[in-house]
């Protein structure tokens, strides 16, 4: 038990038959259990999102999946099965979003691909993103004026919202935020994107 004084002597005093280790639970405890080097003597399972320091397969194991773990199968299924090599991210601006928003571009990146939209929204919002969205889509003042019941001038309702260059969004946010995210990309006449969350929001 790590949370007891006394649990590294302990763990380096188990005798050599015992070679595998559940745990540990914290990342400090697994950064202890690294500096003194008793990742060498046994195999370690942690549940942990990632190993720093240390390597997987190596050092230890891990039984929890973290946020690449959820985007790497995403990113290979939209650019092997659906032929999607062009990106865009949208994500709440915090550290949990920046976060998860910078693994994503990494990983579409390394499958040879293209981040070409990124953008941002404030997290304690619960609505109102037609905005943020409408930036994201380049969308021009004066869009859909004449569908929203403002007869405006021919020139204001004739005005074309280009297409994007991304064909697949990432959305790291919880399931309740991309239903409210989506229908915008709807509402401005987009309907032909993939959506794509953390864990395809469970």
């Amino acid at each position: 038990n790590t949370a007891n004084s006394g649990w590294m002597q302990k763990l380096s005093q188990l005798p050599s038959e015992y070679s595998f280790v559940g745990g540990p639970l914290r990342k400090s405890v697994w950064k202890k259990i690294h500096q003194n080097e008793l990742h060498k003597e046994r195999v370690f399972f942690a549940f942990l999102s990632d190993l720093n320091p240390g390597t997987e397969g190596e050092t230890a194991y891990r039984f929890f999946p973290g946020l690449r773990d959820q985007v790497r199968p995403v990113v290979t299924f939209c650019k092997n099965k659906l032929g999607i090599d062009k990106f865009a991210t949208m994500y709440p601006q915090s550290d949990y979003g920046v976060k998860r928003a910078k693994i994503f571009h990494q990983e579409v990146a390394s499958n040879n691909a293209t981040l070409t939209g990124l953008s941002g929204y404030h997290p304690g919002s619960s609505s109102g993103f037609d905005d943020d969205v409408a930036n994201m889509l380049q969308v021009p003042e004066g869009y859909g004026e004449k569908k929203n019941g403002t007869q405006g001038s021919e020139n204001a309702t004739s005005k074309k919202r280009p297409d994007p260059d991304f064909k697949a969004v990432f959305l790291p946010d919880n399931f309740n935020k991309a239903r409210l995210l989506i229908p915008e990309f709807f509402y401005y006449g987009e309907d032909r994107l993939v959506f794509l969350g953390p864990a395809m929001w469970s």
